[in-house]
């Protein structure tokens, strides 16, 4: 249940953040593709956590993400925020990066077990 609150809180926090009309983006100073990287990276190991998938589940956590980030890309020009491509291939690698975290650490926590 944790996971799945963990998973829907951040999910809805990504949402607003990246809906958030160009003014109100508070400036980090990190380049904006390693941020598309590192919310999807997130939000991927999120989901396969919460879905407790093994690697046959990459595919499907992957085309999840992928969809979400398309969607996320062209619901932004809503706001007066740009749909970009390149954004979305960081979000991409993002969210492959994040299922391979957690499916590998997920495999090695459940092999320890088993020792």
């Amino acid at each position: 249940m944790i996971r799945v609150l963990a998973l829907a809180g951040y999910w809805i926090a990504l949402f607003i953040a990246t809906h958030l009309p160009p003014g109100n983006v508070p400036t980090t100073g990190i380049n904006d593709k390693v941020q598309h990287f590192g919310a999807y990276a997130i939000l991927a190991t999120l989901l396969t956590v919460a879905s407790n998938r093994h690697y046959r589940g990459f595919f499907m956590i992957v085309g999840i993400c992928l969809t979400y980030g398309a969607l996320d890309e062209w619901t932004q020009t809503f706001v007066g925020r740009d749909c970009e491509l390149l954004d979305w291939l960081a979000d991409g690698a993002g969210a492959i990066a994040g299922t391979l975290f957690a499916l590998t650490a997920s495999h090695i926590a459940t092999r320890r077990a088993a020792d």
